[in-house]
């Protein structure tokens, strides 16, 4: 080997260049775009930011010496070899970079769904595709001709100091716009971390052998696929007993997040998603302050992710909460851990439309739980809820069981995942259930509700069913993909499953209700008058429109999200059948006014 040959290889333009844009890659795939990910995204992630920015400013380094090695290592052994692949990894920042910078607009987010991106939009999503392509092999392109053609004058001037200053400027822009984001958003929304605090699934499975309130929130519980589970498995039927199905029922949000804060707390939602909502809603004096006026136990489990920002929020209210030492140790290297999470969410973001969904369907909404490692003597509710957090309620249900240990008359909240997402571990607690069989979302569903067979078979044996009260609801039903599309109209009714059974109801399979005009808005002052305590402050309640026939005129608010915060779409308001979209009008919200 020519050793004066290899010495004219290492200039400091190479070496510069080389350096600049091994970090340029490096930084953009595993720090600036994780790092964006997440100061948009906080409440999702549960950590705090220096879980996120230390360990990824690490494999942004150590990634940076790896490829500066290879470059290094190519341009030894071949000269001609080290330009390919040079100006490939060039090419590739470029193409991502220009991705995330102006080819992004039609981003979703993640609600546990499989995303089809730009289903609608064929042109547009080929377009991108090859587009990104194009971009990625340019470099390659334009060196190869100025290799053969080194007097075409057009190129002369792109050589490698060109390629420096890009790759200098893309790490520069995007320092830039971090510190922007976190100027605009803050951080620190997660700053107590999962930390010692937890919800206790135990403590939760304390209830009164006298009076007892228990709300199963099974999210996303369509009414419509209701119809559905009891025509494919009608042993839901039987286990059922003695509720009604209301199927004319309608939720409030098409969203998790403000549907169960205010369910919960009785405070309107103001229209603005940050954390100072959350935070504002259970610092004033809540539905569930009233339930401890009135000497009853309150026992939650609720996801963090949507209804609260940290355990300080709701640790008075809880009495199910505790705090426990030496609970868990951060996940960063295994499994969907911090790194291997936050790396599939840059690939997510950096590539085009057609390659999105190849990660974005990895992520279900409860991702950030993995991100802990819990300790398994301690069976504690996941900040996050979703398929797992079924799981684990399951298993510790029948390990250990329901307790008649409340001396006081008890309210529960538990928030189930069930229909939100197409997920094994729902799938695989239906005693039906079949490998082979598709993993589908009554099959989904069918898992939740053998943890509501169980749940209630043990409440028979304590002697304890006939005398409760227990309502079975979603937070909304099925998502409006036609606004997520775009639109600003809704092309079919979503109506919201509703089953309620009442203290001392009669025993009987379950019964169809499909004329009473219901509304998750009539929630509070429904569980209060279950509870036997006055209602009166909250409006109507169930019964009071059964009792009296009351045929109220319902509103259903349709968000939609961008740079991740929810805005008004659209309203409709409905009176008479909510399966009927007839009777469904339509409101377009402009700046907040409603427009005809």
């Amino acid at each position: 080997m020519d050793t004066k040959a290899i010495k004219s290889r290492f200039n400091k333009t190479i070496v510069l260049s080389s350096l600049t844009l091994s970090a340029a890659f490096s930084f953009t795939v595993f720090f600036f775009s994780p790092v964006d990910i997440y100061i948009s995204n906080q409440i999702e992630f549960i950590v705090g930011f220096d879980k996120i920015i230390f360990p990824m400013l690490g494999v942004s380094v150590l990634y940076t010496g790896l490829l500066m090695s290879i470059l290094v290592l190519f341009l030894l052994i071949n000269e001609t070899l080290f330009n390919v692949i040079k100006n490939l990894i060039f090419g590739s920042l470029c193409a991502m970079y220009l991705q995330m910078l102006f080819f992004n607009g039609q981003m979703r987010s993640l609600t546990g769904a499989d995303i089809q991106y730009l289903e609608n939009q064929k042109v547009y999503l080929y377009v991108n595709y090859f587009l990104f392509w194009i971009i990625t092999f340019l470099p390659l392109i334009i060196w190869g001709i100025k290799e053969n053609k080194p007097d075409f004058k057009p190129l002369k001037k792109l050589g490698t100091k060109a390629s420096a200053f890009v790759c200098l400027s893309v790490i520069l822009m995007q320092l830039v716009g971090s510190v922007g984001l976190i100027i605009n958003y803050g951080l620190n929304k997660n700053s107590d971390d999962y930390s010692a605090d937890t919800l206790s699934m135990t403590e939760a499975l304390k209830l009164s052998s006298d009076k007892n309130v228990v709300v199963f929130l099974t999210d996303r519980l369509d009414s419509l696929w209701m119809d559905q589970e009891l025509e494919k498995y009608p042993e839901v039927n039987e286990i059922l007993e003695g509720f009604t199905f209301y199927q004319n029922n309608t939720a409030v949000y098409t969203n998790t997040f403000p549907a169960v804060a205010e369910m919960l707390t009785g405070y309107e939602y103001n229209g603005q998603m940050n954390s100072d909502y959350l935070t504002e809603a259970w610092s004033k004096h809540s539905v569930m302050d009233v339930f401890h006026d009135n000497n009853y136990r309150v026992n939650l489990l609720i996801s963090g992710t949507t209804t609260y920002n940290s355990y300080s929020d709701i640790k008075n209210v809880a009495d199910n909460y505790e705090n426990i030492d030496n609970y868990y140790r951060i996940n960063y290297l295994d499994k969907n851990g911090i790194i291997p999470t936050m790396t599939k969410l840059s690939f997510m973001k950096l590539l085009p439309y057609k390659l999105k969904s190849f990660f974005s369907d990895q992520f279900k909404t409860d991702f950030a739980n993995d991100f802990f490692i819990v300790n398994s003597d301690n069976p504690c509710f996941p900040f996050a809820v979703g398929a797992s957090s079924d799981a684990l309620f399951y298993n510790c249900l029948k390990n250990n069981g329901i307790k008649l240990e409340s001396d006081n008359n008890t309210f529960s909240f538990i928030h189930l995942n069930f229909a939100h997402d197409h997920h094994i571990e729902l799938a695989e607690l239906s005693p039906s259930y079949n490998a082979n069989e598709p993993l589908t979302i009554e099959l989904c569903m069918r898992g939740g509700f053998e943890i509501l067979n169980e749940y209630f078979k043990q409440m028979k044996e304590l002697g304890i069913y006939d005398t409760s009260t227990i309502i079975v609801l979603g937070d909304h039903g099925r998502p409006p993909f036609a606004v997520q599309e775009g639109a600003d109209k809704l092309d079919e009714p979503i109506i919201t499953g509703l089953l309620i059974k009442e203290a001392n109801a009669e025993k009987a399979p379950l019964k169809i209700d499909s004329d009473t005009e219901l509304s998750n808005a009539y929630f509070d002052a429904s569980i209060l008058e279950y509870a036997g305590i006055d209602h009166s402050e909250y409006g109507y309640s169930y019964q009071d429109i059964i009792r009296e026939d009351i045929h109220p005129e319902r509103i259903i608010n349709i968000y939609n999200y961008n740079d991740n915060k929810p805005y008004l779409v659209c309203l409709y308001k409905i009176t008479g059948n909510a399966r009927n979209f007839d009777n469904w009008q339509y409101k377009k919200i402009i700046s907040g006014e409603e427009i005809l």
